[in-house]
Parts: C-alpha cells; sequence; structure tokens
C-alpha cells in the first residue's frame, strides 16, 4: 500500500491504510517536560491577562472620550453664540430714541432667555467685575489705564464678558486693566 505524504511531511495514511490523524506539532512530544509546559501555560494566562487589561483600558478611554464629546462637543457653536449675545446685550445697552419701552422690555426678555438657555448647558460668566484682581488664566487685557479708583493690576472697566463651558475657558473676558497713575502727571 502507498503512503501519501503531506506538505509537513506527515502521515495521512496509516500502514494498515486507514486515515492517520496528524498530531499537533509539540503533542505527545517525550522531550518536552511538564516545567516547560506550565511556563508555556503561565506565558499563555499572562498574555490573556494582558489582553483583558487592554480591552478595559479601551473601554475606559472610549467612556471618556465620549464624554469629553458631550460635554465639549458644541464648543464652535456656543462661541459663535456668545457673538450673536453680544451683539444683543449691545444693542440693549444703548437702544434708538423713542423706542417702544414694551418692545425694550421683550428684547430683554430673549436677551434673559438666551442667557438662561446658555447657562443650562453649561456656559457661565467668567467673573470680571470692577475691582476684581486681573487673572491671565481668565481675561485677557485690551489695554492698561492709569487710575487711582482701583488698586494697579485690578480690572478698571471690563469690555467684554467672558464665559465657561463646564470646567473649561470658553471665552476669555476682554479687560481694561488698572496701573497706577505716574507722580508729576
Amino acid at each position: 500500500m502507498s503512503k501519501r505524504k503531506h506538505d509537513d511531511d506527515l502521515d495521512l495514511e496509516a500502514d494498515d491504510g486507514s486515515a492517520a490523524v496528524p498530531e499537533p506539532a509539540g503533542a505527545g512530544d517525550p522531550t518536552e517536560s511538564p516545567p516547560a509546559a506550565e511556563a508555556q501555560l503561565a506565558e499563555l494566562k499572562d498574555k490573556w491577562l494582558r489582553a483583558l487589561a487592554e480591552l478595559e483600558n479601551v473601554r475606559r478611554a472610549s467612556r471618556i472620550e465620549s464624554e469629553q464629546v458631550r460635554m465639549y462637543g458644541a464648543t464652535p457653536l456656543l462661541q459663535a453664540l456668545l457673538g450673536v449675545l453680544d451683539n444683543l446685550q449691545r444693542a440693549l445697552a444703548a437702544p434708538p430714541a423713542g423706542l417702544d419701552r414694551e418692545y425694550l422690555a421683550g428684547l430683554q426678555l430673549i436677551e434673559r432667555q438666551f442667557a438662561d438657555t446658555l447657562a443650562a448647558y453649561g456656559v457661565k460668566p467668567v467673573p470680571a467685575g470692577r475691582g476684581q484682581r486681573f487673572d491671565p488664566t481668565l481675561h485677557r487685557a485690551l489695554m492698561e489705564q492709569e487710575s487711582s479708583e482701583v488698586e494697579p493690576g485690578a480690572i478698571l472697566t471690563p469690555v467684554v464678558p467672558g464665559y465657561r463651558l463646564h470646567d473649561r475657558l470658553l471665552r476669555e473676558a476682554q479687560v481694561v486693566v488698572a496701573r497706577a497713575p505716574q507722580a508729576g502727571a
């Protein structure tokens, strides 16, 4: 009876003509000792545990990224809407002469609703009141002006309000900062 050989030179037929099942490499190898098998098992278990840890890290990173997108994904839209709010507030600050009071009151309600809606989505104003200490992480100094009304380095005049989105700065407040009057001036 003839023997057929596989590419790996494994016998596919037994001497008696029945099909032989090839044994996996290393199986039944009398030269492989139990300590070597245990070492291989420990190595595979270590790889499995590392893969589980990596999977958990990917899941955690995905949750964090998803939360960040949920909280801060609308940043460009909110920054654009702040410009609209600024213009509405400027218009309310200097209404044309003869404007109907009820019409003006209606516009003020719209401005309040606009600000309340932004606040509902986590947008809060940055404190930038007169006399408050200038903080370069929250404020942008447009200029310095001599003044004896507030301490040097304090905000003299808020120009454009700043806002935070949750815990991040959305837009810094633009302010005029006081400096000490020069002697003899």
